[in-house]
């Protein structure tokens, strides 16, 4: 038994065959953002009838244990339309869904891709924090947009469960746009000590937020996540830091294991 499953914009035919191949989308592809596991390109396709630049993101399977399971799941792409509209609907900036397919063998997932808007003219908010060219109050005012971003998540129950700042993009305008959604997680209850793991994953700066560190960009970010500057909040902030570091060397020694 095969069937698809569509939500958003109706795309023809031949567009959507097309999109179900990843050698397809890679050879027409304007321009690749990323070709891993999972495919982001930016693409030219007819939608409602006009030409439009948009960003598709074809999701692959990282592990068989994903896909045994997959009858009982939404894909990946359903899961980043859904989040997006959520998103949205709570005043948080991301790329707007157009589509989202996916196909289905006897209840298995299969090919499953989300269309999107493209950002026009963005930076990753990462290349802004860390450009010794950009003016501090440029970087206090991205991080404490981003904290307004991860506050009202939280305030929904969720968690993004991938929060880098290479997640975020800046546009021209210094809109800033979370993406890479389909993680997201709904939580029953969100503890301080989960909050502020979430927050740590930025790795905003190398102080462990020290007193004595007059700029610290995580003390920027708490202030607008929080508006609390009490002694246990960044007590919770430092160990959550502390525990991120340890969660990084242990990443890295895993990869330097598997190349030796």
């Amino acid at each position: 038994m095969f069937y698809k499953v569509h939500q958003g914009v109706q795309l023809d035919s031949q567009t959507v065959e097309n999109l179900r191949s990843r050698k397809w989308i890679k050879s027409n592809a304007i321009r690749v953002y990323k070709n891993k596991v999972n495919i982001v390109a930016e693409l030219k396709l007819k939608v409602n009838g006009e030409d439009k630049h948009v960003v598709v993101k074809y999701f692959g399977w990282r592990n068989t244990v994903s896909f045994i399971l997959s009858p009982f799941m939404r894909s990946r792409a359903q899961k980043t339309f859904d989040h997006s509209l959520l998103l949205l609907a709570n005043g948080i900036r991301v790329p707007a869904p157009i589509a989202v397919y996916t196909f289905r063998r006897f209840g298995f997932i299969g090919e499953n891709f989300i269309v999107m808007e493209k950002i026009r003219d963005y930076r990753l908010a990462r290349e802004v924090i860390r450009d010794d060219n950009e003016s501090l109050e440029r970087k206090k005012t991205i991080v404490r947009e981003i904290g307004r971003i991860i506050r009202k998540i939280h305030e929904i129950n969720y968690v993004h469960n991938d929060l880098t700042l290479g997640n975020f993009l800046v546009d021209a305008d210094h809109n800033v746009y979370l993406i890479d959604l389909n993680r997201m997680k709904k939580k029953f209850f969100l503890s301080w000590q989960r909050k502020m793991y979430e927050l740590a994953k930025l790795n905003l700066c190398s102080c462990d937020l020290a007193y004595s560190h007059k700029d610290c960009l995580y003390v920027e970010l708490l202030e607008e996540y929080s508006g609390d500057k009490s002694k246990k909040l960044y007590e919770l902030m430092r160990k959550a830091i502390r525990k991120n570091r340890l969660r990084r060397k242990a990443k890295k020694l895993l990869r330097w294991r598997k190349k030796v």
